[in-house]
Formats: structure tokens, C-alpha cells, sequence
């Protein structure tokens, strides 16, 4: 809250934070606290985004068994957020918190007993506020202005909700501040906030683009057409010993994490050691082959791609690909450019894929190898 002071982010709701501060000291007449403080910051805030509503207090009304809430958190699915999408925020409360006394004893006292026994309900004001564009809402009140509320309530304490973040046609990117302002039949009123950044697919693709190419080339001295960029190199490209290096290199670190396993095993890694070995053997494999791709007259090239995920358990980012050319005898007295893609990433399961492609040129062909687009649509 310190940080929010200095930096001016509280301004917008002065005058209702001071309000409340001058009610609190009138009904009560003591001092103001860091508790009481924050109290007045969430309900300010609450009212000047809109959250408050008639008939809010429909849960039977029942003395706080806390004086302030416990911690919680806001968190959010989905990694990188695309236009369009429905993302899942879910509120935490550090329920660990509740048993600690101000000395880290435990508590077993009355009071944890009494929350422990009593029926638990939250209803919840989810607020929606597009900072970077703070002036499109409505002005109402105290200088207040309209933002996306969502509803809910709760009778446990999974606290979530899935909500669309659509940006305009003529934007590429927005950022929303999230608030949760939590009521519970336990804890005075709580707000919990996340930031969460929303781009166009394309522009997540130009970025996600511009981190694989890396020194590959300058993005903005690229030319396009349809699938085919062309433009200066900005780099020399790698040696088969480099890339051996830098193969040996993965496996080593793979060797350094299952060594450091064995070492502090207490029956719960073996799954974990197991798995490792597993990489550790289809990496030495998958070396071999691309060693003995030389062997076999394949020339090597670099290939830099990357892959945007629309699914939680896939993450975006750069692919492991490895490039390799050579004219091929694909049918009896028929040679053609042929064009070999070894893909390393494994970003859906623990599987090295192989593709190849043919064609009139090498770029005939390496767009026939680029079949991959079944597993890695956004390359």
C-alpha cells in the first residue's frame, strides 16, 4: 500500500478514503491503524469502481470473528492472455495464517474454534478496470468511473470466476487491474487484486517471433511474403560442433538435476529420477541421429520457430528444431531437394518427431517438411 501511495495510484480515490477514515475516528474515536487504513482503501475503492449494489447484504448479517481478514492471493489461468479469451481468477486466502498467533504458536484457542464451526458464505464483487485506458467509463459520483462487475457468491471457499477479456478492433494490447472485494460471514470486508496483460494473437505472435529469432536477424528489416520472410542475417550461423556443444550441454544439466535428486532422495523422487533418465536416454538417441545425419550427406541449417499456446498445460515459447538438406532419391531414378526436421521440443509429450519434406527447391521442399504444423500450429 506504501508503494501505491508514492506512487500517486491511490489519488483517484482520495476523497473517499478519507471519508471513511473520518467516519472510522468519529464512531469510534481511536487512532487510525495500518489495518484501519487498508479498510478504508478497499471500501473507497469499492465504491468509486461500482461494486457496491442493493440488496448486497442478503447473507444473514453475524460480528466478524476476525478484526482484519487473513491473507489471500489472486490468481489467473491461461499463461498468455489473447484477446478473446475467458480467464479463470481464483481468490486463495492463507488459510495457514488462522492457526499462527502473533508469537508462530499455534492457536487453538475459541476463536479458531468458532470460525472452524461456522457455516462458511462470501459474496464476492469482481471488478474489472482497463487502466491503460482509464477515462473510457462513464463518469459517476465522486468522480467514479464505470467498470466491467461481475457477481458471485460462494458457500465454500473455492472463490472463482471466468471472465472474457475482449479488447477493441483497433487494438493490439490492453492491461486490466482485477479486484475481488471479498464479504464473508467469518471476515470483514477484503480486496484482492492481480494485473493481468491481454494482446491480439498477432501481436503475441510478432513478439514470440522477434524472442526466436533472437540474433537470427532484425524483425523490423524483414520483408513478408505470404509465408516467406527474407532479409539480412544478423549472425553467423552454428557449426555442427556448436550445436553438438550446445546438445551436450541440455543433457549435462538434465545429469546435474537427477544427480542432485539421488542425493536428497527420501522415496519421493523416484518418479522424478525416472523420468529424467528417460530424457537423458532419448536425448543421447536423438544425438546419435542427428550426428549420423552428416554421415548420410545431410547438410545442416539453423531453423528458429516458436509456438503460441491456447491451452494451460502447453507453454509458449521458442521450438527445438534442427535443419538438415540433401537431394534424395525418393523413387527409382528420381531425385529431389529433400528438406529434414528433427523436432526436440517435446511441449506435448516426451517425443521426438521427424519430418520430411520434398519438392522442386529447398524451399519447395522445406515447406513440405513443415507438416509439423499438426502438432505446432503457430509456427
Amino acid at each position: 500500500m506504501v508503494d501505491d501511495i508514492e506512487q500517486g495510484s491511490l489519488n483517484r480515490y482520495r476523497d473517499g478514503i478519507v471519508a471513511h477514515l473520518r467516519a472510522h475516528r468519529t464512531a469510534n474515536g481511536s487512532a487510525i491503524t495500518p489495518t484501519t487504513l487498508r479498510q478504508a482503501v478497499d471500501a473507497a475503492m469499492r465504491h468509486s469502481l461500482g461494486a457496491e449494489h442493493d440488496g448486497e447484504n442478503s447473507a444473514p448479517k453475524v460480528d466478524p470473528l476476525l478484526d482484519d481478514a487473513l491473507p489471500a492471493t489472486m490468481s489467473y489461468s491461461g499463461g498468455l492472455a489473447l484477446d478473446g479469451d475467458t480467464v479463470t481468477f481464483v481468490v486463495a486466502f492463507d488459510w495457514a495464517a488462522l492457526l499462527k498467533s502473533k508469537s508462530g504458536e499455534f492457536d487453538e484457542t475459541q476463536t479458531g474454534d468458532d470460525f472452524a464451526k461456522r457455516e462458511w458464505h462470501a459474496e464476492v464483487e469482481w471488478v474489472f478496470d482497463r487502466i491503460d485506458q482509464p477515462r473510457r467509463g462513464a463518469e459517476v459520483g465522486m468522480g467514479a468511473l464505470v467498470s466491467d462487475v461481475v457477481r458471485t457468491r460462494h458457500d465454500s471457499s473455492d472463490i472463482h470466476v471466468a471472465h472474457q477479456l475482449s479488447l477493441d478492433r483497433s487494438e493490439s494490447e490492453g492491461t486490466w487491474l482485477v479486484h475481488a472485494f471479498v464479504r464473508t460471514s467469518h471476515m470483514p470486508l477484503i480486496r484482492v487484486s492481480t494485473q493481468l496483460q491481454v494482446k491480439s494473437e498477432g501481436k503475441r505472435m510478432q513478439e514470440l517471433r522477434s524472442q526466436a529469432l533472437g540474433d537470427m536477424a532484425h524483425p523490423d528489416l524483414l520483408e513478408r511474403d505470404d509465408d516467406r520472410f527474407s532479409g539480412p542475417l544478423a549472425f553467423a550461423p552454428r557449426t555442427d560442433t556448436e550445436r553438438a556443444a550446445a546438445r551436450e550441454l541440455d543433457v549435462e544439466h538434465l545429469e546435474n538435476v537427477r544427480d542432485y535428486l539421488r542425493q536428497h532422495a527420501d522415496g519421493r523422487n523416484a518418479d522424478a529420477i525416472a523420468a529424467i533418465e528417460k530424457q537423458i536416454e532419448r536425448r543421447r538417441e536423438q544425438d546419435k541421429k542427428i550426428k549420423g545425419d552428416a554421415g548420410d550427406g545431410w547438410r545442416t541449417f539453423d531453423v528458429r520457430a516458436t509456438y503460441l499456446s491456447k491451452v494451460d498445460e502447453v507453454p509458449s515459447g521458442a521450438l527445438d528444431i534442427y535443419g538438415a538438406f540433401k537431394v534424395e532419391e525418393v523413387a527409382s531414378g528420381v531425385r529431389l531437394p529433400t528438406v529434414m526436421l528433427r523436432d526436440l521440443s517435446r511441449r506435448f509429450e516426451q517425443t521426438e518427431y521427424t519430418f520430411k519434406g520434398h519438392g522442386a527447391t529447398f524451399e519447395d521442399a522445406l515447406r513440405d517438411a513443415t507438416r509439423l504444423r499438426e502438432f505446432h500450429p503457430s509456427v
